[in-house]
């Protein structure tokens, strides 16, 4: 119960938080694929994948909120334009469509630092259902002659900050 501005008591209701499933990881990744930047969705063959979280809902009225957050390098071999980007790209389970994508590029870059930028992926849907499932995150560039970096620098200098880096995946349940 609460105390409301009227000085009333009254019972919670919903928006409780049901649970949380997190994923971290401080494995290092280099990649080459790409993800077309074109009028379609996404496909579940494009990209690596890079994390999972399984979930099963409480109930089917829930919103689950899902939250990505990549420490990356995005570089390229275009002498004149260093800068290169991430896209990020969430399924479920198998279904071939992406449920949501995120490019990220960062405002600004120094090709001899080559220092990490934080690449985030932010998505909510209806549970719709109390089966279990997997969500996917998959990344790639999304130019040509590009590599992206994961979890380190683009110098080549890998555990960049000790290991202190980490990428992350959070499922929220709020109940309704």
């Amino acid at each position: 119960t609460f105390l409301r501005g009227d000085g009333a008591w009254q019972a919670a209701g919903g928006g409780k938080i049901a649970q949380v499933v997190r994923t971290v990881s401080n494995t290092e990744f280099t990649i080459t694929t790409t993800m077309d930047r074109d009028t379609s969705i996404p496909q579940i063959s494009e990209g690596t994948e890079i994390m999972t979280a399984a979930i099963t809902p409480t109930a089917a009225d829930s919103i689950l909120y899902i939250e990505c957050v990549l420490p990356y390098v995005a570089k390229n071999s275009y002498t004149e334009n260093p800068i290169s980007g991430m896209m990020m790209a969430l399924f479920v389970d198998s279904t071939a469509n992406a449920l949501h994508c995120s490019p990220s590029m960062p405002a600004y870059f120094d090709a001899e630092a080559a220092q990490l930028f934080p690449g985030f992926l932010k998505y909510s849907l209806s549970a719709a259902s109390t089966t279990a499932r997997t969500y996917k995150l998959r990344c790639a560039t999304f130019r040509n002659r590009s590599s992206l970096y994961l979890n380190r620098d683009g110098a080549g200098t890998p555990n960049d900050l000790g290991d202190t880096t980490e990428m992350l995946m959070t499922v929220t349940e709020v109940t309704a």
